[in-house]
């Protein structure tokens, strides 16, 4: 049998990045910014920050981020 939390996935991770900061205590003690989504195209990264930020029922922060051409 196979444990799942032994697998390593490997997903690309594109040049913009929709990062989120969730606004709770129990799901982000630290208050970290973590990837919420990627792409290469900064219309499309725009979009679902902006999609996220007018759906999020807890006040959590999205920002869209540059990651430089990789």
């Amino acid at each position: 049998m196979v444990d799942l939390l032994d697998i390593e996935v490997h997903e690309p991770v594109y040049r913009y990045r929709v990062m989120v900061c969730r606004n709770d205590e129990l799901r982000n003690p630290e208050k970290e910014w973590d990837l919420y989504f990627s792409s290469d195209s900064f219309r499309q990264a725009q979009r679902v920050k902006e999609q996220e930020t007018r759906e999020d029922k807890f006040g959590d922060q999205y920002k869209v981020v540059d990651g430089g051409a990789e």
